[in-house]
């Protein structure tokens, strides 16, 4: 807006259930901008939830332009954990599996599925890269506690052909130890270093 902003309301939602309402003060200058930490709604269940959020009454007033006082976000919860040793052959149908998540940071309508073929088992995960034409798409796994463990190690399948050489795909293998704070990179292949065959149009 044209007017310093001392003061709005804003509405919060999940999973759209009941509104909550933050009212914000302060002294926000035109094209500037502020954090603001609401306070908490519980996640209760593992998968996907929405978060949405929207902004009313700038300085006590109606907004004479509310095309972008709303925002919608999607995010993954993982409450649950399993001990290990840890299996996953993707033989059932139900995709993603319990307490595994699917998740996109540009929504293109195309993500990780089941396949029915598989290596030694009757199924995989399966992401066609094709239909996709950039963005990060994460198949996440349940926690896994390995406190029974002196030592942990992961193995896994994968098959890769490229459309051809100038498509550079990857797929990488991250894991965190302080439930997605941070993350480090444990395996990381692209392109022809990924290919387990020749390129096919």
């Amino acid at each position: 807006g044209v007017n310093t902003l001392t003061s709005l309301d804003i509405e919060y939602s999940l999973d759209g259930g009941t509104a909550q309402t933050y009212s914000w003060t302060g002294s926000l200058a035109t094209g500037a901008t502020a954090d603001v930490i609401l306070p908490s709604i519980p996640v209760s269940t593992s998968g996907n939830h929405t978060f949405e959020v929207t902004t009313n009454n700038p300085n006590a007033a109606v907004d004479d332009n509310t095309t972008n006082d709303g925002l919608s976000k999607t995010f993954t919860s993982i409450l649950s954990s399993i001990n290990a040793p840890v299996t996953q052959n993707f033989a059932s149908t139900t995709f993603p599996p319990a307490d595994w998540a699917l998740s996109e940071d540009a929504p293109n309508g195309s993500n990780w599925t089941r396949s029915t073929q598989g290596c030694n088992a009757a199924g995989s995960a399966f992401i066609n890269w094709f239909n996709i034409p950039s963005g990060v798409d994460d198949l996440m796994s349940y926690k896994m506690d390995f406190s029974t463990l002196t030592s942990a190690v992961l193995t896994f399948n994968y098959a890769y052909r490229q459309y051809n050489s100038s498509y550079s795909d990857k797929l990488q293998v991250d894991a965190s130890t302080d439930c997605g704070a941070t993350w480090s990179t444990k395996w990381s292949k692209s392109g022809a270093q990924l290919a387990t065959t020749t390129a096919s149009t």
